[in-house]
């Protein structure tokens, strides 16, 4: 219960917005950050490689058993990527796409899919959820 109760302040600044309203803020950063390799460009944008896999420390079921504990509801697409140098779990669920830290399991953002631009981050505080 007390994980719902911060999942709910978290969305408050989504359920104030308009849907029309574009609610931007830079992503924060992972615990695992990527380099770019020189002449590789596929590395700046990378997924499910198997560099990111060596870099990750928590496995896609624990990937998607943290986004159950935040989010109810049918887990889509669940991907590891290198989003602009963070190493991140994404993971769709409920509607929503949650970033999660593929080294440590905290939260990072929660994006609405039903509306592209509607997205809320979690800054002052991620949160890790342990097993």
């Amino acid at each position: 219960m007390h994980v719902r109760a911060l999942n709910l302040i978290a969305l408050v600044p989504l359920l104030m917005c308009d849907l029309n309203t574009a609610v931007v803020a830079s992503p924060p950063k992972s615990s695992i950050q990527a380099t770019y390799v020189i002449g590789r460009a596929e590395t700046l944008e990378e997924m499910n490689t198997p560099r990111l896999k060596k870099m990750a420390k928590i496995t896609k079921a624990r990937a998607i058993n943290i986004a159950r504990t935040a989010v109810k509801g049918a887990v889509g697409r669940v991907d590891l990527e290198n989003e602009d140098g963070n190493v991140i779990w994404s993971v769709e669920i409920g509607g929503q796409e949650l970033a999660i830290d593929a080294g440590n399991g905290k939260i990072l953002s929660f994006e609405s899919l039903k509306s592209s631009n509607a997205q809320t981050e979690l800054k002052s505080s991620p949160r890790s959820l342990k097993d």
